[in-house]
C-alpha cells in the first residue's frame, strides 16, 4: 500500500541525483561498488531518517568464506567478460562503512546476519542532526 510513496531509481547511486527521502535503502548494492564511499555520503545526504543496507558479511568464517566466493565470482565475471562487461563484486570492511554513517550523524539501531551471508544494518539519524 506505499507504491505511490515509494520511489525506485535506477543508475549510479554514487552519482544520481536523490530526492530527500525519509527511508533509503541499499540492498544489495554495497557489493557492486569497489569503494562504496560515495555511494554512502549520497545515500546519507539524501536521507532525512533512515539508511539500511544489505552486504555480504565481511567478518569471521563466513566473511572468509564470502570473500573466496567473491574472488571466484569476480575471475569467472572475467573469463566470462563479453557478457558481464567487467562486473564486479566486492566484500567490504562494513565497520569502515558504519563510521561513515555514524559521522553523517546516523546510529545503528539493528544488525543481523541474514541467509547466513548478508548482513543487515539499519541506521536512523540521530534526533540532534534532523531538521
Amino acid at each position: 500500500g506505499l507504491g505511490d510513496r515509494a520511489i525506485f531509481v535506477v543508475g549510479d547511486a554514487s552519482r544520481s541525483s536523490l530526492p530527500p527521502s525519509d527511508i533509503v535503502a541499499l540492498n544489495r548494492v554495497l557489493c557492486c561498488y569497489e569503494d562504496p564511499v560515495g555511494l554512502v555520503r549520497n545515500a546519507a545526504s539524501a536521507a532525512r531518517g533512515v539508511v539500511a543496507f544489505t552486504a555480504p558479511v565481511d567478518r569471521g568464517v563466513v566473511g572468509g568464506l564470502n570473500h573466496a566466493l567473491t574472488w571466484m565470482s569476480n575471475r569467472w565475471y572475467a573469463l566470462r567478460r563479453r557478457k558481464y562487461r567487467g562486473f564486479r563484486v566486492f566484500v567490504h570492511d562494513l565497520a569502515s562503512v558504519e563510521a561513515q554513517l555514524s559521522s553523517y550523524g546516523f546510529g545503528k539501531t539493528k544488525a543481523e546476519t541474514v541467509h547466513g551471508v548478508w548482513q543487515l544494518e539499519v541506521f536512523a539519524r540521530s534526533t540532534a542532526d534532523e531538521g
